[in-house]
């Protein structure tokens, strides 16, 4: 990275120090587009916490933003990240992109989005994905040049100026897939309860911690296709704090354990919409 051409502009990737700037090319670009964030949200909502969050991607690798700047004015940007756990860290999902009104079509967007692919191959990455309004011209025509393919459709993924509108899921192979490395899992026939108490429903408390990792880390020893490997369990003090700040958040009474009368162990845990017990759950921190 790093390169220039024949525009005059040079693409690089973020630091920390590149921050204040590049917040504020972000909310401009957010004022001159209708695709991404409402002009002033991206300020109030993501800005803070920007530089740490910068600083720790770069060090972990799961994440990059790559800026381009004209005589030291930042005229565009791409911000990318890697999933979230072991066996998604090869999928880079491109989430934030975004070019001055008038550097459009001279490109830019060409150009940054060839410097993040080059981070993401450096990554061992095997996959980019993104996902695009359906009525973007000017994105899908950049997403298609650069090798994008249509995979979804998202049906009212967004509502701009009060219409709901679709959204593409679209992405590029970096390497061919392989086959997973088990064979198919053979499912015992489902038995009744007999023996062992009808499963009850009951509030999530901090103090399931414990057993809610043991649940967890049963689960992925049987089960090897799911996403969450054994080193994406959290340990037990992260997964407690990060429930009992979850629990006191409005919302929080919508989360439930399922558990077996017979025993104290927990046999299932059921997320609903609540962002940090997810995280808790499902996640391995960034």
């Amino acid at each position: 990275m790093g390169a220039s051409n024949e525009e005059d502009f040079t693409v690089r990737h973020a630091v920390p120090a590149d921050v204040p700037a590049l917040d504020a090319a972000i909310a401009r670009i957010d004022e001159e587009t209708e695709f991404l964030s409402l002009p002033g949200e991206y300020m109030r909502r993501w800005a803070p916490g920007f530089a740490e969050r910068l600083k720790a991607m770069a060090e972990k690798g799961t994440g990059a933003y790559a800026l381009a700047e004209h005589d030291g004015e930042i005229v565009g940007f791409l911000g990318a990240f890697a999933g979230p756990l072991a066996r998604t860290r090869g999928v880079i999902y491109i989430a934030h992109v975004g070019v001055r009104q008038t550097w459009r079509g001279r490109g830019v967007g060409a150009a940054l989005f060839a410097a993040i692919e080059e981070w993401a191959r450096a990554q061992d990455a095997w996959r980019l994905d993104l996902r695009v309004d359906t009525q973007n011209a000017r994105g899908l025509a950049l997403y298609r040049k650069h090798g994008f393919v249509i995979e979804g459709r998202v049906v009212d993924g967004a509502c701009t100026h009060g219409v709901w509108r679709d959204h593409f899921l679209m992405a590029k192979a970096l390497r061919p897939p392989a086959e997973p490395g088990w064979a198919p899992l053979e499912l015992a026939p489902g038995g009744d309860w007999e023996g062992e108490g009808a499963p009850v429903l009951r509030g999530l408390r901090a103090a399931d911690a414990a057993k809610l990792r043991a649940f967890q880390l049963k689960l992925v020893s049987e089960t090897p296709f799911l996403l969450m490997g054994p080193g994406d369990v959290p340990d037990e003090a992260t997964m407690a704090k990060t429930l009992a700040e979850g629990l006191e958040e409005p919302g929080a009474s919508t989360w439930w354990l399922s558990s077996r009368r017979r025993t104290a162990s927990a046999s299932s845990a059921t997320p609903l919409p609540h962002e940090k017990c997810r995280r808790a759950c499902s996640t391995m921190p960034t």
